[in-house]
């Protein structure tokens, strides 16, 4: 994964991220831009950087069992409740919920990730059981707007709304030469040759 101080530009979406890291009130970081313009870079670079893990990418597919969690089936059936954490519970490990292409999602979906993080209380029912604990997390959603919005309600409910541009030329081409070198760099590495210039890279992270 390319470390956060070599992407370059989109110092609009940087800035929300890091924002949102220092105060957590903020709840939520909406990054909105077309296809190609590195949002899905930056937030993967940044957890990367501040938890030293990838961030925990929510699928767009995801149900209220996957999102939530919930109980093993086999241990309710034995009469021993055995708690199944959810991608929310993940991401109060790791710090960090990555969630692509927001608008697409079923906006019920949205809404119980909005409310965890907002409230910082994961509430499980399942099958009877009512589980409530405290969990935070930063989040970070990210959408093409050519694919469809978002409906206002939802909207409103992150922090920070970020328009996330178009690279220009010159900032094109510095990112393709980063992404080529880092590529290099790294093969060096993995062959037993130190790079002082991704150790560079790595501790100004």
């Amino acid at each position: 994964m390319l470390p956060y101080s070599l992407v370059v530009g989109q110092e609009d979406a940087k800035l929300a991220l890091e924002l949102q890291y220092v105060e957590p009130a903020i709840r939520g970081v909406l990054l909105s831009g077309q296809r190609g313009t590195a949002k899905s870079t930056v937030v993967r670079a940044f957890g990367l950087m501040t938890e030293g893990l990838l961030p925990v990418t929510l699928p767009i597919n995801a149900t209220d069992d996957r999102v939530l969690g919930g109980w093993e089936l086999d241990a309710l059936l034995r009469s021993r409740a055995s708690k199944q954490p959810g991608l929310l519970a993940e991401a109060g490990e790791r710090g960090l919920l990555y969630i692509d292409e927001v608008n697409l999602l079923d906006d019920h979906i949205v809404n119980l990730i909005l409310d965890a993080a907002a409230t910082g209380v994961l509430s499980v029912q399942r099958e009877g059981r009512n589980d409530v604990s405290a969990v935070s997390f930063g989040l970070c959603g990210t959408m093409n707007p050519e694919e469809g919005g978002l409906r206002p309600q939802l909207l409103d409910r992150f922090g920070l709304l970020v328009p996330v541009a178009e690279l220009g030329a010159a900032e094109r081409h510095a990112m393709v030469r980063t992404v080529l070198r880092f590529d290099a760099e790294r093969a060096a590495a993995r062959a037993g040759e130190p790079s002082p210039w991704l150790a560079e890279a790595r501790a100004a992270d």
